[in-house]
């Protein structure tokens, strides 16, 4: 489920990969099992260099931290490499 809903973040259309991207925040929140999957997918999106992968992946990024402070440790490295490639 989740490799396919992947597959939508690099969807032709911006709607469907910012959806896709959303779905991923509401994942890891409710099926916090499924947290270290879902968030090696979102630390991929950060670097595919697609301004609103990009973009979206943060807004979510910002709700999955306020709930599991502790992943502030494994986005660090990839938040701070945006802007800079």
């Amino acid at each position: 489920m989740v490799n396919e809903l992947s597959e939508y973040v690099t969807d032709v259309n911006a709607d469907i990969a910012k959806k896709s991207i959303r779905c991923f925040g509401t994942i890891i929140i409710r099926l916090p099992s499924l947290s270290k999957t879902v968030s090696a997918h979102l630390r991929n999106f950060l670097s595919l260099q697609i301004n609103y992968v990009t973009t979206e992946t943060i807004k979510v990024l910002k709700d999955i931290l306020r709930k599991y402070p502790e992943f502030v440790e494994d986005f660090v490295p990839f938040v701070s490499k945006i802007g800079l490639e």
